[in-house]
């Protein structure tokens, strides 16, 4: 069995879209994707007599072949390579935001020392790529994230322990008095003690195999022709939301074939599509379409920002909450497909957030 050592790199600029690399898998997805050792070596910026002289080291390495096919044309990778490379991409999905926020908290260590004075901030709550957009343009303020991912719910219950100083989680946008985001949420949020900030709106809906070959528009669909389904942790805002979709379809969580199949994350959920390993599940539109699967629009959800309202007068809160109003962060956000960010930062009433209980 081989061994795994991580290591990391510094550079100006980031390099990479993924949180983790390897040069093996970059080497069998470049072929992958071109079909040809002069294409993947084109791709990976590199001679084709260098490629091909990594790829006959890594068959030592491993004992088995990775390529079949013409030397140099129509290249396949073989069973095994295909597997090694579908493992790590399983990976990577499942623990896509964990990695990234190793990333980021490395960088955050460098760049405190680099600014001492600089100003933290803890977020517990839902995952979010944009968490980790808006982490960068705030450490350029000297004001650091500190991000922790879990789901929605653990992030209100740090909350009121006072083990983060905000919450980040996600409902739907019109949930009603009787949603499950009321009976998720509610007694965590009293309104006496919490107040609440817009911080992005995102499209959720179903993600399923290119050319949707089920034909799924709906998750009536999704129970009626038996699709397998790929759902998320309890306390998720995802799940919250399922459970309102399965509410107003009149269906019943039996019916979801796959309702117990768990996955960490909407990348998790998006990559177990992408292989074939489920059909169907919620996800936002973009992750969907960074995987490469279709899309399916269902709803649009609010992302909230939850603070104790005896926080509130923390300088760092104020600076956080001013730049998140900032139009060129607007731009930012909105560059991820499915995003909104026009109400970044300002506050919301109680009374149009049905979960806020002492209204």
């Amino acid at each position: 069995m081989f061994k795994i050592d991580l290591f990391y790199e510094f550079s100006r600029e980031q390099r990479r879209d993924l949180p983790l690399s390897n040069a093996l898998t970059d080497i069998l997805s470049a072929i992958e994707s071109k079909g040809s050792i002069a294409g993947a070596a084109r791709e990976l910026g590199i001679s084709y007599r260098h490629l091909w002289g990594q790829i006959k080291e890594w068959e030592e390495k491993i004992g088995h072949p990775l390529v079949q096919g013409a030397r140099g044309r129509d290249t396949q990778l073989t069973a095994l390579a295909k597997k090694l490379l579908w493992a790590e991409r399983q990976i990577v999905a499942r623990n896509a935001m964990e990695l990234l926020k190793v990333r980021t908290d490395i960088e955050q260590v460098f760049a405190q020392a680099m600014a001492p004075n600089a100003q933290i901030l803890t977020l517990s709550g839902c995952p979010d790529e944009s968490l980790l957009l808006l982490k960068d343009r705030t450490a350029s303020h000297d004001l650091l994230l500190d991000i922790t991912f879990n789901s929605s719910r653990q992030g209100l219950e740090d909350l009121v322990a006072g083990r983060s100083l905000i919450a980040g989680f996600n409902a739907p946008a019109n949930a009603g008095a009787q949603s499950a985001a009321v009976a998720a949420f509610a007694d965590l949020c009293d309104c006496s003690q919490i107040a609440l900030f817009h911080y992005c709106s995102r499209t959720q809906g179903l993600g399923v195999a290119r050319g949707n070959p089920l034909k799924i528009s709906s998750l009536i669909d999704v129970a009626r022709k038996k699709a397998r389904y790929i759902n998320r942790e309890k306390g998720t805002g995802t799940r919250v939301l399922l459970e309102d979709l399965i509410t107003q379809s009149g269906l019943s969580a039996s019916m979801i074939s796959g309702y117990d199949n768990i996955e960490a994350s909407h990348q998790a959920v998006a990559q177990a599509i992408l292989q074939g390993t489920a059909d169907v599940g919620l996800c936002i539109e973009s992750i969907a379409k960074k995987a490469g699967i279709e899309f399916i629009p269902l709803v649009m959800e609010t992302y909230y920002l939850a603070v104790l309202k005896k926080n509130l007068p923390i300088p760092g809160l104020n600076k956080l909450l001013s730049l998140l109003q900032d139009e060129s962060w607007h731009r930012q956000c909105e560059s991820l497909a499915g995003y909104s960010a026009v109400l970044a930062g300002t506050q919301i009433e109680p009374s149009d957030a049905p979960w806020m209980n002492g209204r």
